[in-house]
């Protein structure tokens, strides 16, 4: 054993010698490793032990070397041991040792110790590791060894296509070395890094090596591997671009931004991304159009913009292929066949600098005018010769110039202005030369632009312009208007003024004055001189004074109608004061003059006032002589005649002048006037010349005069017909003037005064020349030249309102009559004898008659035996008295008839005229007989009771039993009296027992006194009588209704809700008859409201009324306002609304002032009825409120009835005695959310009504 243990060691020790694991130590085979000495020494190992090489026992000992070597050295000795015995080894213990390696390197990581192991195997032994595997090995250790990693994985590939042996490299040891790298991530990084920078040649060539793998079987080796590095390698494989595009593309100069602009045509070549398996994605519709939008979807469009993109690069320069990004990728449009062709023509061009041009112009369409200027000066050259473009582009063009060129204009007149105009006025001058060079444009563009650049100046000329006007402003003006007209486009003859500006320029370059420069300039700027006038007056101001040519200066400048009739006044100043004057300024005038011939006379005749239109003409007569052959004032409109007629205007009407020039001043001319364009004017001139000569009916038709020619003419004519018009139309003349006037009076309705005009037109009296002279009387007095059934209407209701006014009259006449009468006949007899007034005098007395006193013979008439109509007048009555006592508004007479007999009682009756109802005259009668009993209810026809007839037929009672025994002459006359007394005082009588009131007591409505038989008495009267104060004013009973429902007194809590829930709305009522009406009803609860009612009427006895217009507070309109002029016991002065007498016992000089007080509602009623304020009552403030109290004051003041929900009260009350005494003038009824006015607003209103009361009276309505 100790032998072959030699023999072992003798193997080792030349391994060891070999130095062979310094080569494979480093991981790097080499083909210096020389495997002959490592075979030498194993062979020698194998003789001497006698061992068959491939033999079990062989295999056995060479294994065990190859361990034992592998302990004895730790780097490389078992791939040197391995190396040294695989030629003795049998193939498959061979390769059993080399998967065992392989694990081992796999655990340890190192596959390229097994990979060198495998390539240096093959080297030993190359059938057991062919070169296929060889290859493959050799290709992985480069792919662990190197970065570039595509010329390796495209070797591998080459090798993986012929299946390697899968004992030694199965697919998924390849696919582990691969993920070690982590070799996918980074293919397809830099697959995605060449995609993103569009480099689609060098990607496609980098994936050649796909293409071979299509052939292969699915579970080959070199298809597992791949699947592994690119899971989507079939994509890559369909991919078949065109080499030369993508070859061009990559190799050409395109920028950053260019390039990154053109990737939407870029991937037109690109792969089929759409995972259709197209060659391109070109190829595959519709997903080609994602990013490339195409008008309905042509595939045919994207070749042409792959061929314009070709025909791009083949320009020099960057401008072709911006073009192309402009038109193809930036342009929101879709593509279209007609975008292309326009990319294709001007490609065409080949030459980048008019190429730029173009897409300059293209890009300028949404800058301002000043970048499309120059861009259309720059491109249009450019088409000469392009027959293409001009098709394509000639509307564009054209539209472009129309846009751009007035608004360069525009801004040009505004540099004119401020004189910074010479570099866009050079603009504008090439711009134009472009156009007019274009020919091929000429068609496409409007004529008046056309020839509004037609007449441009040479270049040296414009040069020659804006250097002398930048050298001197003095003439800035003149050249600045000739700039508009031949640069601005303004309308103007730019080759006339041309000459003129040249001279000017010339003229300049002399030594003058200022002046002299600038009275020059305006002489040059007037365009129709003749120009022997021009040269002369050029020359003349050189030796002008230098005040002349100041005064003259602003008249030529301005050059207008006015400036003429300044410049006549100046030279015949001069002319006046001696100065010498060269022709050539009056011929200047006329040059003026004749250049306005049509226009001068009617323009001074419209615009000048009659002193200056006067004084103008006498200029000219003075300038320009009659005998003046060159220089005819005839020939500007000033005739012979003319001046004639003006002659006699201004000596025979100068008031008639001024009369109209203030009638017309601001409004109008007076060139009717002065031209004579209105006949008979005279007339018109005649009345305003001397107005208080003329008639009526003259000075009202020339009232309607009013500065307008049409109205001129109606006035005229209407005068002058009115001078000749026959009787009948003087008549006629005559009542339409005075219904007219009566129209402005509100006396007269128009359409009334139109009907009445019509009817006079067709009356057969009227001449033809007077219906015509009607017809221009109608035309100026705005009358319709016609009727209709309104106009009748109108004209029937004016007549009879004429006519009742006629019967008012009458009537006044006739109460004057009566009250005159009464105090003396005879002399009212004689009075109305000396005024004209007719009398109706008595009849001579019968017998019948005689006991009417004579005096009294106008007022009471005998209508039958012993039977008697007294008759009173009471249009004296005021409508607020009428209310209070109870007289209707429309009554106009009380007529109280009177039957006495002595075989009989006497009887008597209370009527009114009018009548309310028809028939109640005419009817049967049925009076009241005097037999112990004194009326309680009405008598005869006048129904139904009031508190008025109540009294009257009482006072009537008391009186006739009172002289029932006398004549009758004496009872008539008492009667007559004692109803008269009733009538001037009502309210100082008791209505029961008719005797006067005490005078400690004084009242401002009928009430009956204080005896407690009258109290019983009138409580037996009809309700309407005992509450006629409730009654005869809604607004008032429904406010106390609110008051009573308020407080517990009277109706208790039981029915107090049903009652008052069932009082029915009094709103629109205007009569005690149609409230008590409303009130009674037919239902259960009518009698309990009436009771209410005359308990209210008892209890409330004093006369509170809605206030009058003349009490009113103004500034509180928005609430309800009531006046408490007394609680029915107030020493005051009887009442009379419309008197203004003061009280025998007027107390206006006590100290008095004004309060407001709130008091809670549930003492309100009581508050009224006393009139006066309790310390109990009032409220949070116990000396009243300065001002009106605001509404959350606190004081529990608001109604709970739903006709009054959350409105309060408020009182104003007088204040005496030094606040002992407070009285209740005022009750305001205010809504919720009112803003209280402030005393300061309402106070003198309030004072001066209150003091009004004071005195017993109310403020005048």
């Amino acid at each position: 054993m100790e032998f072959f243990r030699w023999q072992r060691e003798a193997w080792h020790k030349q391994l060891i010698a070999s130095g062979a694991r310094f080569y494979l130590g480093n991981h790097q085979p080499s083909k210096q490793l020389d495997i002959s000495i490592l075979r030498q020494a194993t062979d020698t190992y194998i003789r001497k032990r006698g061992l068959a090489p491939g033999s079990a026992e062989c295999d056995q000992r060479l294994l065990e070397l190859v361990s034992e070597h592998s302990r004895r050295e730790q780097d490389g000795s078992r791939r040197v041991g391995f190396l040294a015995c695989i030629h003795a080894l049998s193939r498959q213990a061979a390769l059993k040792l080399l998967v065992s390696m392989r694990e081992e390197s796999t655990k340890l990581s190192s596959h390229v110790r097994f990979l060198n192991s495998l390539v240096v195997s093959h080297l030993a032994n190359p059938v057991y590791v062919p070169e296929r595997e060889y290859r493959v090995a050799q290709a992985l250790m480069q792919l662990l060894t190197t970065p570039n990693f595509l010329p390796v994985i495209m070797l591998l590939f080459e090798n993986l296509d012929q299946d390697p042996d899968r004992y030694l490299l199965p697919p998924r040891y390849i696919k582990l070395i691969l993920n070690t790298k982590k070799l996918c991530a980074t293919l397809q990084g830099h697959m995605s890094q060449m995609y993103q920078d569009r480099k689609l040649m060098s990607l496609h060539n980098s994936l050649s090596w796909l293409r071979p793998l299509t052939g292969l079987q699915q579970d080959s080796t070199a298809i597992q591997v791949v699947s592994e590095l690119l899971p989507d390698w079939r994509t890559w494989t369909t991919w078949k671009p065109n080499h030369r595009r993508l070859r061009r593309w990559e190799e050409g100069v395109f920028t950053e931004l260019q390039r990154t602009k053109l990737r939407p045509i870029f991937d037109l070549e690109g792969p089929d991304t759409t995972g259709a398996g197209h060659g391109s994605l070109k190829e595959s519709v519709p997903g080609c159009f994602k990013d490339i939008k195409v008008a309905n979807d042509d595939p045919s469009v994207l070749s042409r913009v792959l061929h314009v993109l070709d025909s791009a690069q083949q320009v020099t320069g960057v401008s072709s292929v911006d073009l192309v990004i402009f038109l193809c990728i930036d342009n929101p449009s879709p593509l279209d066949p007609e975008l292309l062709s326009l990319a294709e023509a001007i490609l065409a061009i080949k030459d980048d600098i008019k190429i730029h041009a173009m897409l300059t112009w293209l890009q300028s369409h949404s800058d301002g005018f000043n970048s499309r200027l120059a861009a259309l000066t720059r491109v249009i050259p450019v088409f000469d010769g392009h027959l293409a473009l001009q098709h394509l582009l000639a509307a564009y063009i054209s539209s472009d110039i129309i846009q751009v060129i007035p608004q360069a204009r525009a801004e040009y007149d505004a540099l004119l202005v401020e004189g910074v105009a010479s570099h866009l006025g050079m603009r504008l001058y090439r711009a134009y030369k472009v156009i007019l060079a274009a020919s091929w444009l000429h068609p496409a563009l409007p004529p008046e632009l056309l020839r509004s650049i037609q007449h441009l100046p040479p270049e040296e000329t414009l040069d020659e312009i804006l250097d002398a006007l930048e050298a001197s402003q003095s003439f800035a003006p003149q050249i600045n208007n000739y700039l508009r007209v031949a640069i601005g486009g303004h309308a103007g003859d730019a080759d006339a003024m041309l000459p003129t500006i040249q001279r000017t320029i010339r003229f300049h370059r002399r030594d003058i004055r200022p002046d002299q420069a600038s009275l020059a300039h305006a002489i040059n700027n007037v365009q129709y001189l003749d120009d022997t006038v021009r040269e002369a007056c050029l020359q003349q101001l050189l030796v002008e004074n230098d005040s002349f040519l100041r005064e003259l200066l602003p008249i030529v400048r301005t050059e207008s109608n006015m400036s003429c009739t300044d410049f006549a006044t100046l030279l015949v100043r001069r002319y006046r004061l001696g100065c010498t004057t060269h022709q050539c300024w009056d011929q200047l005038l006329f040059c003026f003059l004749l250049y306005r011939q049509d226009e001068i006379l009617n323009w001074s005749a419209d615009a000048l006032s009659a002193r200056h239109f006067f004084q103008w003409a006498q200029d000219l007569k003075i300038l320009f002589p009659d005998g003046d052959n060159t220089s005819s004032l005839a020939d500007l409109g000033f005739t012979i005649p003319r001046y004639q007629w003006w002659q006699s205007l201004s000596s025979q009407y100068g008031n008639a002048l001024a009369s109209l020039e203030e009638l017309f001043r601001g409004h109008g001319s007076l060139k009717w006037l002065w031209l004579e364009e209105v006949p008979e004017v005279t007339t018109m001139l005649g009345v305003l010349q001397q107005p208080y000569a003329a008639s009526p009916q003259q000075r009202f038709v020339i009232s309607y005069l009013q500065p307008s020619t049409y109205v001129v003419r109606l006035t005229c004519g209407t005068l002058a017909g009115l001078n000749r018009a026959a009787p009948s139309g003087q008549v006629a003349f005559e009542s339409i003037c005075a219904r007219e006037q009566q129209s402005a009076r509100g006396e007269w309705h128009r359409p009334a005064t139109q009907a009445l005009s019509y009817c006079w037109r067709l009356s057969p009296e009227i001449s033809p020349a007077d219906r015509e002279v009607l017809r221009m009387l109608t035309l100026l007095l705005d009358l319709n030249d016609g009727v209709d059934v309104h106009g009748i209407y109108n004209a029937r209701k004016c007549v009879l309102e004429d006519y009742r006014k006629l019967f008012v009259l009458a009537q006044e006449l006739q109460g004057m009559q009566v009250r005159l009468r009464n105090h003396d006949v005879a002399m009212t007899v004689a009075f109305l004898d000396e005024l004209g007034v007719e009398d109706i005098r008595p009849a001579p007395p019968t017998v019948v008659d005689s006991d009417i006193p004579i005096k009294l013979s106008s007022f009471i008439e005998s209508i039958g035996d012993n039977h008697w109509e007294l008759c009173f007048p009471l249009n004296e009555i005021s409508a607020l008295k009428r209310q209070i006592i109870g007289i209707d508004t429309a009554s106009r007479l009380l007529l109280v008839r009177l039957q006495l007999s002595r075989q009989s009682p006497p009887k008597f009756c209370v009527h009114f005229h009018p009548p309310k109802n028809e028939g109640d005259e005419s009817g049967p009668h049925s009076p009241h007989i005097l037999a112990g009993v004194m009326p309680e209810r009405s008598s005869c026809s006048t129904q139904p009771s009031t508190l008025f007839v109540y009294l009257l037929s009482r006072v009537l009672y008391t009186s006739i039993s009172k002289s029932q025994n006398q004549l009758h002459s004496q009872v008539l006359s008492s009667t007559y009296s004692d109803v008269a007394t009733t009538l001037s005082s009502p309210s100082s009588i008791c209505p029961v027992y008719v005797h006067p009131h005490s005078t400690q007591f004084k009242v401002h409505r009928p009430t009956v006194c204080s005896k407690p038989q009258c109290t019983e008495i009138f409580a037996r009267a009809p309700l309407e009588v005992r509450a006629h104060h409730l009654l005869s004013n809604p607004m008032v009973l429904e406010l106390l209704l609110a008051c009573v429902w308020e407080t517990n007194q009277y109706v208790g809590p039981a029915e107090k809700h049903a009652v008052r829930d069932s009082f029915p709305s009094l709103s629109g009522t205007s009569s005690v008859q149609e409230v008590l009406s409303r009130i009674q009803g037919y239902d259960d609860l009518a009698t309990a409201r009436e009771n209410l009612i005359g308990w209210m009427a008892e209890t409330f006895t004093g006369c509170l009324m809605s206030a009058p217009t003349g009490s009113k507070i103004p500034a509180m309109h928005w609430a309800g306002q009531f006046v408490l002029r007394s609680n029915g016991r107030e020493d005051y002065d009887e009442d009379s609304s419309d008197s203004s007498d003061s009280s025998d016992e007027d107390n206006s000089d006590d100290v008095w002032e004004v309060k407001f007080f709130v008091v809670p509602v549930g003492r309100l009623w009581q508050v009224l009825c006393d009139g006066k304020i309790g310390s109990f009552d009032r409220g949070g403030s116990r000396e009243g409120m300065d001002e009106m109290p605001e509404q959350d004051d606190g004081v529990g003041s608001k109604f709970t009835w739903q006709r009054f929900e959350k409105k309060r009260v408020i009182l104003a009350c007088e204040v005496s005695g030094g606040g002992s005494v407070v009285r209740v003038r005022y009750v305001f009824v205010c809504k919720e959310g009112w803003i209280p006015p402030k005393m300061r607003v309402i106070g003198d209103a309030l004072r001066q009504s209150i003091g009004a009361m004071r005195k017993g009276r109310l403020v005048k309505e």
